[in-house]
């Protein structure tokens, strides 16, 4: 009798609950937090994508105004500090950047301050700067007061120059002003205001008495030697890391193992020097079933990275960019790489290796203008006294 009760007590547990208003209230509110979880990421996922967009529009606009080195750096900051809103403006027209960027630049006065200003925030500036009617309005420049660095900016150019300092900068004592101003095309420029009329807030008239080169005036030498230039593949060498821990002891393959690229066979192709053609990417047959994809996809991603690499024949090199000649055309590789690797054993045995992306030249045959974008400030240093060293004129990239 007992073990019967006891078998009717086990059923009563094993009972399922019937539904009742709150189980159903229950269901709803997590269905819910779950949808509103699920879009959240999605939004977020969304904005951080559509940031990374709007960067990248800003600094190709960058490089092709020859920003590079600590510019860029500075650059960056300043994109990174920017609202998601402000972003979309800078997109959508470069011209909107031009005063947060100034108010930007006025709070770290240094020389990348001025250089990154006048390529991004001033139009219609000449190749050199010779007096009061080389300079534009809107323009910055750098001084020092007290011990301390400020921008200054032209605001108004009359039969005077009208130039403002910071609210936070000191009365200038005396009457000259002397500055750092710069021009894309020819470099850094000392000069010299002879300072008329003093106005409150700041605001300062006067002329401009006398200018000469600074020391980061761009200049080039002429340099023939042999170098490389390679695509650069930023995931290569984790690849490589990869495949050296879970493929054999040396962690290479058997010579011909791999197929070729895309890139590979346009290189093989271009042998006789015609301008190659390079086929595009395989991106699996259409309808082919998913299993088969994956499958293409993962022999694909298996596949050796290759070097694609060539000899070039450097012929001038400034600290910005450099010329240089091939016996191929190369420039179908920029379908596949954006980013190459410019390498040289410069004539005092040091080797330089600056990215960028390179274009070609109208003037020759196979003939192409190098613009450096990531440089160590080492190497450009060196690059500069090599320069120096052998009877530099300047820049003319052509």
């Amino acid at each position: 009798m007992n073990g019967l009760l006891a078998f009717v007590a086990i059923l009563d547990i094993l009972i399922w609950p019937e539904a009742g208003t709150l189980s159903f209230v229950g269901l709803f509110i997590f269905i819910a937090a779950s949808l509103s979880i699920f879009v959240l990421f999605r939004v977020a996922a969304y904005r951080r994508k559509r940031r990374e967009e709007n960067t990248d529009i800003v600094l190709h606009h960058a490089y092709d105004r020859h920003v590079a080195g600590k510019e860029i750096q500075r650059l960056r900051a300043f994109l990174d500090g920017s609202d998601d809103k402000d972003l979309e403006s800078f997109r959508q027209g470069f011209s909107s950047m031009r005063k947060p960027l100034l108010i930007f630049v006025r709070q770290h006065p240094d020389k990348d301050s001025v250089r990154l200003y006048q390529k991004l925030g001033v139009d219609g500036l000449g190749s050199t700067m010779d007096g009061i009617k080389d300079v534009h309005r809107g323009e910055v420049g750098l001084t020092e007061l007290g011990g301390k660095k400020y921008l200054f900016l032209i605001t108004d150019i009359g039969d005077q120059i009208e130039l403002v300092l910071p609210h936070s900068a000191p009365r200038i004592q005396g009457d000259a002003l002397r500055g750092y101003m710069y021009r894309p095309q020819s470099g850094g420029y000392l000069v010299t205001f002879a300072l008329d009329k003093k106005l409150p807030g700041g605001h300062y008239l006067g002329q401009i008495v006398e200018v000469q080169e600074a020391e980061d005036r761009h200049r080039m030498a002429f340099m023939e030697l042999e170098g490389k230039l390679r695509a650069f593949i930023p995931e290569a060498d984790l690849m490589n890391q990869g495949a050296s821990a879970s493929g054999s002891p040396g962690g290479s393959k058997a010579p011909g193992s791999a197929r070729p690229t895309a890139a590979r066979r346009a290189q093989q192709l271009d042998a006789t020097g015609d301008p190659a053609s390079p086929a595009m990417p395989d991106r699996g047959r259409p309808g082919a079933a998913g299993g088969e994809s994956r499958e293409m996809g993962q022999e694909a991603a298996e596949q050796e990275r290759e070097v694609i690499e060539f000899t070039i024949y450097l012929e001038k090199i400034s600290d910005r960019a450099a010329v240089f000649s091939t016996d191929t055309n190369i420039m179908s590789y920029t379908r596949f790489h954006q980013l190459w690797e410019l390498r040289l054993t410069l004539f005092d045995g040091n080797d330089f290796m600056s990215r960028g992306i390179f274009s070609q030249l109208p003037q020759g045959t196979h003939r192409y203008l190098f613009r450096f974008q990531e440089t160590d400030p080492g190497m450009l240093t060196m690059l500069k006294k090599e320069i120096e060293n052998n009877q530099p004129f300047p820049e003319r990239m052509n």
